[in-house]
């Protein structure tokens, strides 16, 4: 999974830069940002997963990003910190019926930055907010400490992780037609 993360404030000192990189990273993406020393790119990289995008109520900037990934039907994320005020091209946008499908909102703080990119990832790239069959799996003790343990490490659900390892084995997977 790769995840473009565009930031308005472009200097890797500023807390929820950090903070968002980590979450990130943390949720398993591979990264590219206009953050310079952090895989820098300036335009999305070819296999483009998704986007995240910190935002600020002055930039214009930010919403041009958002514009070309909707162009390109890439899922986003719109970050502000919390407190701050919604530019009014972003608020058209997240009131757009047909946009809900590819774009979030949210307001974070450097606590819940990590839980909303996961929410997000799952949500937009995995798309579990569609999965309806119910499977059950049958565990030994030691693997089932090891899933907890896992899923605790990484912060999601046991199962959101089976899933998202299934979906990474499913997309190395060159002999699979679905």
């Amino acid at each position: 999974m790769t995840v473009y993360f565009y930031t308005t404030r472009d200097t890797t000192a500023y807390q929820p830069n950090i903070m968002l990189i980590k979450a990130i990273q943390n949720a398993g993406a591979l990264l590219h940002s206009n953050l310079v020393g952090v895989s820098y790119a300036l335009e999305f990289p070819k296999g483009l997963d998704a986007v995240v995008v910190l935002g600020d109520p002055e930039s214009q900037e930010a919403s041009y990003v958002v514009a070309l990934a909707i162009a390109r039907r890439k899922p986003i994320l719109y970050l502000l910190t919390k407190g701050e005020l919604v530019p009014p091209d972003i608020q058209k946008i997240s009131e757009t019926h047909e946009l809900k499908k590819v774009f979030k909102f949210s307001y974070f703080t450097l606590d819940t930055a990590s839980k909303i990119i996961g929410e997000f990832i799952d949500q937009f790239v995995y798309h579990t907010d569609t999965y309806e069959i119910k499977f059950t799996l049958r565990l030994n003790t030691e693997l089932e400490r090891y899933l907890k343990w896992k899923s605790k490490r990484m912060k999601v659900d046991k199962a959101t992780l089976v899933r998202r390892l299934i979906e990474e084995f499913r997309g190395h997977d060159e002999q699979y037609k679905g």
